[in-house]
């Protein structure tokens, strides 16, 4: 999973990736599914984006860190209890 993070106004978007590697050459990847969440706090937004991690059983979550980035980062380390537990 890649994140580009927006906040403000801006849309966050999640594009979800399947990577099959090969042998010889390079990985085919598909793209599987784009989701955005549309101006929403950080802490939904992590949210979110642990319920999508566990839906498609992904290996990884790749956030753009860099300024604005740096707040998700913060609440996607933190335990957090919405209304589903």
């Amino acid at each position: 999973m890649a994140v580009d993070v927006g906040r403000f106004g801006c849309q966050s978007v999640v594009s979800v990736i399947k990577v099959n590697p090969r042998t010889q050459g390079d990985s085919i990847k598909r793209l599987v599914n784009i989701v955005t969440m549309n101006d929403e706090h950080f802490e939904a937004q992590a949210i979110k984006l642990k319920r999508l991690f566990y839906a498609y059983k992904a290996r990884r979550i790749i956030i753009d860190g860099n300024g604005l980035g740096a707040g998700l980062l913060d609440f996607m380390t933190r335990s957090q209890i919405d209304e589903l537990g």
